[in-house]
């Protein structure tokens, strides 16, 4: 009766304590499963951009400075503007018969044409002409002016030949009789010439 006691708690015990130890010993096998890895890498973009092409600088414009005028005196102005003309007043371009002018002065004139000179008369002294309301209405204006410088450097027979209205043709008669001129010279020698003087009116 007690072998058979015996017998039976020995195999319940065994029956109990062996899955214990099986579960103890037992080894888990390793996972076999490979994953796959997503090993794709995005390639960078490393070539370099190609640099650009200089721009070329755009020539800088370059504005053309206005040459400084000379101012002209007298004498210089008749030989720009009368380089044409022959015996007679200086015809400046303003469509002055010469033959005519030169049959006026009379046969005892004797004044030599400006062309002739050795020497061209020069402004010395320059009057400005006095200018009133009727004639600041009537601006800018011009008056051309034939006269004779004698030998001493005096204005000497003034007149119009042609204005642009008639009020500043008093005031320039006025303004050109106080002007006072080197006298030209023909041969070393001072010697009365004839005269062409565009006198203008401008606004200040």
């Amino acid at each position: 009766m007690t072998v058979m006691v015996f017998s039976f708690g020995l195999t319940l015990l065994l029956f109990f304590v062996l899955p214990v130890i099986q579960a103890i010993t037992k080894i888990p096998e390793p996972d076999r499963e490979i994953r796959k890895m997503d090993v794709s890498f995005q390639q960078e973009d490393t070539e370099e951009p190609e640099p650009e092409p200089e721009k070329e600088p755009e020539p800088e414009e370059t504005q053309e400075t206005p040459q400084e005028v000379e101012a002209l005196d007298l004498s210089q102005l008749e030989i720009a503007v009368g380089a044409s003309m022959g015996s007679g007043w200086a015809d400046g371009g303003f469509g002055l018969k010469i033959d005519a002018l030169v049959g006026a002065a009379g046969s005892d004139d004797d004044s030599i044409a400006f062309a002739d000179l050795d020497q061209k008369p020069r402004a010395t002294r320059k009057v400005e002409a006095r200018m009133d309301n009727a004639m600041r209405r009537q601006l800018p204006g011009e008056v051309v002016l034939l006269f004779e410088v004698d030998e001493n450097g005096n204005v000497q027979k003034p007149r119009v030949q042609s204005a642009s209205h008639d009020c500043f043709s008093r005031p320039a008669l006025e303004a050109i009789r106080r002007w006072k001129f080197e006298p030209g010279k023909k041969k070393g020698k001072p010697v009365r010439s004839r005269m062409k003087l565009p006198m203008s009116f401008k606004k200040k």
